[in-house]
């Protein structure tokens, strides 16, 4: 499920690129990892699997890289924006 949350904010990210205004998805989508996370953290507690330790922290890395690329795809929206506005000016 993990994969798949992440192939779907992945293709959430690049709609907006793409001036889909989907913002929300993508945070809900970001939500889902967390408590994934939160679940697994809980089970692992209990059989101490290491394996699973690792994979838990590569796939919150990934999230949060995911939520970076977000973050600066709307900064490099806004700013494109600016710029056309700019453009008529000159």
């Amino acid at each position: 499920m993990y994969h798949k949350v992440n192939k779907e904010i992945i293709t959430e990210v690049n709609m907006y690129s793409k001036r889909k205004n989907n913002s929300y998805k993508i945070k809900n989508l970001l939500l889902i990892p967390v408590l994934i996370e939160e679940k697994l953290l809980q089970i692992n507690q209990i059989y101490k699997d290491h394996n699973q330790e690792h994979f838990i922290k590569k796939q919150k890395h990934l999230t949060n890289n995911l939520y970076s690329l977000n973050v600066l795809n709307k900064k490099m929206k806004k700013y494109l924006h600016k710029i056309k506005n700019l453009k008529h000016l000159l």
